[in-house]
């Protein structure tokens, strides 16, 4: 081959290496680009109101008092609009799919629907003077009736069969009464009391329990009960599981805390984990109205709080301890609080414990913090610890970094809201401020927030 053709074939093939290193470069570039690329938060108005605003479901809900005068969509369009409204007693949801509202007026029980065209008239009861909403509480709260007490019997007006039920000489209580709505956790064992003793009927009124219980109580899939004021459990169909010779058997999440002196651990199939074990302070003991002690679990593991209401209702308790339980093993903390909200935590007179989901404790942060309300982890691995006073905020490393903004109010994966000095600060996780609002009040939902009573989309 001569000189001069190898010399062509020699540039050819530097041409063709040149081109593909181009072309390798501008793919690494773009790729790198891309990676670099940050979405910008916009906000963007919505609507804007001269009344109260309430965020309910799929929709917002306009105020004035005790009469809704407006409902607008999550797109900002108002569905329906009238000064003199419809009064209204309480909000809740029928279904997944279905808000509903009610009011008792001249003697008549008024139930609505909201739907895309506004408030919709479901029915009308006559000779109704006043109710408690009747609530089905599993993982999510359903309104599923109301409660009238009249002439010592209780009428449950029912929806699922449309139907008047009425439970003769009882008073139907549930397993908890909040806000003035009487909250159920199972439609087929619902809680009735009756010269202070316990029994129970399902929906449909049809007596399922005696009325012969010191207390009831449902837990779990389960039933705690009382007799002759000892505890013990049975299942759906009325069998015993556990006799009734304990001073306290309490349900919390992943199963039972039961015992006298010293608490066994059982989980939801009453498999005993640990035994005599989780101390307490507990003199009298009530079914329905002790909170000191608390359950949480994650996958097979378990922590139990006993009085955990220490340190926020200033008290000083002997027995204060936070247990983890796994694989049968159970260790103590001693410390002065605990929580267990956003991220896993305790702490005493001189330092903070932070601990990962699987409850190995992962930061120790040397600090002297008291009347500490909650410990919070946003999405930069930021911990803001919020007193009674004001916001503390440390690195990932346990250092402590300068709080520059105020009190956090919020935060979730792209932002978070911060309140200073009658102003709130949306700022991005790398500190740029992406809006400023005069207030201290704002209500951020499903990519929707309202500030001054307007509405406004969060958008990428």
């Amino acid at each position: 081959m001569d000189e001069s053709k190898k010399n062509r074939i020699l540039l050819v093939a530097t041409v063709v290496l040149m081109l593909l290193i181009i072309f390798i470069v501008g793919i690494l570039l773009h790729l790198n680009s891309d990676d670099k690329k940050i979405e910008t938060l916009k906000i963007r108005q919505l609507f804007v109101s001269d009344y109260d605003l309430l965020p309910f479901d799929k929709y917002f809900i306009g105020v004035n008092g005790n009469k809704i005068i407006s409902i607008i969509d999550n797109d900002g369009n108002e569905l329906y609009l009238n000064d003199n409204g419809i009064t209204y007693e309480g909000l809740f949801m029928k279904d997944e799919d279905t808000p509903i509202f009610y009011n008792v007026s001249n003697d008549k029980l008024n139930v609505y629907t909201i739907g895309k065209k506004g408030p919709d008239k479901l029915f009308t009861i006559n000779d109704v003077s006043e109710v408690i909403p009747l609530v089905y509480s599993n993982q999510d709260d359903y309104l599923i009736g109301f409660v009238q007490y009249k002439d010592n019997d209780s009428y449950i007006y029912n929806f699922e069969n449309k139907g008047l039920v009425v439970l003769d000489g009882v008073d139907l209580v549930g397993d908890r009464i909040v806000n003035n709505s009487i909250y159920t956790y199972s439609k087929d064992n619902i809680i009735v009391k009756k010269d202070d003793l316990y029994g129970s009927f399902d929906i449909d009124g049809n007596n399922k329990l005696e009325v012969k219980y010191d207390d009831l109580i449902n837990g779990g899939d389960k039933i705690i009960f009382s007799l002759k004021h000892k505890y013990g459990i049975m299942d759906k169909d009325n069998k015993v599981l556990i006799k009734n010779k304990y001073n306290i058997i309490k349900y919390v999440a992943g199963g039972y805390l039961i015992g006298n002196d010293k608490l066994s651990f059982y989980d939801d199939n009453l498999k005993i984990i640990v035994s005599k074990k989780i101390a307490h302070n507990i003199i009298d003991y009530s079914l329905r109205e002790d909170a000191s002690l608390y359950g949480y679990k994650m996958d097979s593991k378990y922590l139990i709080i006993n009085n955990y209401l220490e340190d926020s209702l200033d008290k000083d308790y002997k027995n204060h301890n936070m247990y983890i339980i796994k694989d049968k093993k159970i260790s103590n903390l001693k410390e002065i609080g605990f929580g267990i909200e956003n991220v896993i935590y305790s702490y005493d007179e001189n330092s903070i414990s932070i601990y990962s989901p699987d409850l190995v404790n992962d930061l120790k942060i040397n600090a002297s913090i008291k009347k500490i309300k909650d410990i919070v982890k946003v999405q930069n691995d930021m911990y803001y610890v919020i007193t009674k006073g004001k916001d503390y905020i440390f690195d990932k490393e346990g250092k402590k970094v300068k709080n520059i903004w105020g009190d956090l109010l919020y935060h979730d994966k792209d932002f978070l809201v911060y309140y200073n000095d009658n102003k709130l600060n949306l700022i991005s996780y790398d500190d740029e401020v992406l809006e400023t609002f005069d207030g201290s009040d704002i209500i951020i939902k499903d990519k929707r927030m309202i500030v001054n009573n307007n509405i406004y989309a969060i958008e990428s």
